[in-house]
This record gives structure tokens, sequence and C-alpha cells, in this order.
């Protein structure tokens, strides 16, 4: 805490509570402005633990969708059709089973995916509680300053 020393009129040494107050406003800016600038660094650190989490996840999800892509109907029919061959069946049923068999296979594929990348945005986790307990602080000091 600043105390500035002043003259009273009788001749004795005095603190002015105006220039105590302004060092102690001083004091807790400066302790926001270095509590922000943490909060940033943390909030930085847990981005770049997200992103690098996140990135396998995020490429098995858009490689297995080009991939689906780009073969799907070719092979759909191509098996719908040795079903069909092989088990007496019709053509269109036994489509209809490849592709409701596919259809599975990919919603599971992108759902175990999926948990992966949401374990992955779980890292904010740890700033979002620090961010918490860092308000928590502020809160107090105003709260006591005012009394």
């Amino acid at each position: 805490m600043v105390d500035i020393k002043t003259e009273q009129i009788n001749g004795q040494p005095s603190t002015s509570p105006v220039r105590g107050f302004f060092g102690q406003a001083a004091e807790v800016t400066g302790d926001v402005i270095e509590l922000a600038e943490l909060q940033v660094r943390l909030a930085k650190a847990d981005a770049e633990n997200a992103v690098r989490i996140a990135v396998f996840p995020i490429a098995v999800i858009g490689t297995s969708g080009v991939v689906l892509l780009a073969s799907l109907t070719v092979l759909l029919f191509s098996i719908a059709g040795l079903v069909a061959r092989t088990s007496g069946m019709s053509v269109e049923f036994a489509q209809l089973l490849v592709s409701a068999i596919a259809t599975v296979l990919a919603i599971s594929s992108a759902a175990i995916a999926g948990r992966y990348l949401k374990s992955a945005m779980q890292a904010f986790g740890r700033s979002a509680e620090e961010l918490k307990h860092n308000l928590i602080w502020l809160k107090t000091i105003f709260r006591s300053s005012k009394t």
C-alpha cells in the first residue's frame, strides 16, 4: 500500500486517506491486470492442448467421410449384387440390407470419433475453473473494500 505523508495544520504528520485509497486502487488494478494476463496464458495453453488432442479425431472423421463418399455407391451395389446372387433374394432387398448395415457402421465410427473429440474439448475445464476462482477472489476484494 502506498501512503503519502502530509502535514496537518497543527504540524503533526498524517497519511492522506485519499492518496492512500488511490494507492490501494492502483495496487488492486495491477493485481487484476496480472490475473487477466495469467488467465489468458492458461486459456492459450488449454487451447493448444485441445487442438493437439483433437487433430487425430478430426483427421479420422474427415478421412472416413471422404473415403465413404468416394466408394460407397460402387461398394454397396457390388455387395448387394453378390448377396442377391448367392442367397437367391431379390436385388432390391439385398441393396436395402447392405445399405442398412453400411449406415450402422458409418454412424458407429462417427460416434466413436465424436467421443474422442468431446474429450479433447474438456481441456478447457481447467481454465474455466481457474477463472471461476479468480472471479470469486476479485468479488471478495471489492466487497471487503466497501466496508
